[in-house]
């Protein structure tokens, strides 16, 4: 999914035959309040142009209006760990918003990097993502719980709307704010995660043994756009009910090269108040070429959400491989379903997943 292409669709005659049996339906409902769309040229309709795209045919349909529109987070050429960044850049959702999130992403690790290594890279930074967007503000605790700072740690500005706390000396530590779970509960912690770092930290539970963490992945992050930094999650498992205190740790040597970033930390048992996130799964290419690399990313989506879900979140996979199936008259080119036939079946696979119908 290169920048520069032309903005131009042929349809064939075949296709719109196909596209007969996908009309838009004709009722709305009022399902959320707003709808925001993250992903990559797919969702940002590079290549097809915007009115015809899904994220443009599915907000008339679950914000109840003919005239509503989408607001668009998609990027060209994004992978995974970049789309995570533009996630970290807006604020989190508090209890009782009506704000609807969409997240389609995995297109690009599957064409540059493929099935591997990369792919534990790709699947942290979309759980951080997913993770985010799905526990509600009040659940975190940030910098903002912070007056005066931990000593030997300043405030992370990296994002624009999540201040996290950073720090480059050894033993400098924090003590978070207690957070309660139920038996068997979960603790996130995300944190950044930068290629070249050599930031290390500890991470303990209650004064229990520490456990640590890296702010760096192996492979690098290296996006094709030029990604070199995204944010981690972390899952502190297993605890028992109650009360509960962590502490992070800074275990790397003192030094500006070992950096080491956390930008909040929470519990995700109450998140089902929020609507869900309804991420998809990675589309066919055309031809069902990359088969193996489409198919391995795909699986990772749909583990990457059971394993939220098993934490008491409720994201919400959607199987856009059972609605287009990659052959020429749904494609635009080897990436880009294309308008009408592409963009109607991903907006089918996106309305059956929100609504059940």
């Amino acid at each position: 999914m290169k920048s520069g292409w032309t903005k131009c669709l042929l349809i064939s005659a075949l296709a719109v035959v196909f596209f007969a049996g996908f009309a838009p339906r004709a009722e709305s409902q009022a399902i959320a309040g707003s709808y925001i769309a993250y992903g990559d040229s797919i969702t940002a309709c590079f290549v097809v142009g915007t009115t015809g795209c899904y994220p443009f045919l599915l907000a008339p349909q679950i914000l109840g209006s003919p005239t509503a529109i989408p607001t668009l987070f998609a990027y060209s050429g994004d992978q995974g760990c970049d789309a995570t960044n533009v996630i970290f850049n807006r604020s989190s959702r508090a209890l009782g918003s009506t704000e609807l999130d969409t997240l389609m992403i995995s297109t690009n690790d599957a064409w540059v990097k493929g099935p591997g290594s990369y792919e534990a890279v790709f699947n942290t930074c979309q759980q951080a993502a997913i993770s985010w967007l799905s526990v509600p503000l009040q659940n975190k605790r940030t910098a903002a719980n912070f007056c005066p700072q931990p000593a030997g740690w300043s405030q992370d500005k990296t994002y624009s709307e999540v201040i996290g706390l950073s720090s480059t000396t050894n033993g400098a530590s924090i003590t978070w704010p207690s957070l309660t779970t139920p038996a068997n509960g979960v603790i996130y912690i995300w944190y950044r995660i930068i290629d070249g770092n050599g930031g290390q930290f500890s991470y303990t539970v209650d004064g229990g043994a520490p456990s640590y963490a890296l702010n760096t992945t192996i492979p690098s992050i290296a996006t094709q756009n030029g990604g070199t930094q995204s944010v981690a999650l972390l899952r502190i498992t297993g605890l028992s009910a109650g009360a509960h205190t962590v502490v992070t740790k800074v275990v790397s040597a003192t030094g500006a090269g070992n950096v080491v970033s956390i930008l909040g930390i929470a519990t995700p048992q109450v998140a089902a108040t929020l609507l869900p996130v309804y991420v998809s799964g990675t589309p066919y290419q055309l031809n069902d070429q990359d088969s193996i690399a489409t198919a391995t990313y795909n699986t990772d989506i749909q583990n990457n959400i059971l394993l939220l879900q098993s934490d008491g979140l409720n994201p919400v996979f959607v199987n856009v491989r059972a609605y287009n199936h990659g052959t020429p008259p749904e494609m635009f080119d080897q990436y880009h379903p294309n308008i009408p036939l592409g963009h109607m079946e991903l907006f089918e696979a996106f309305y059956a997943a929100i609504t059940g119908n």
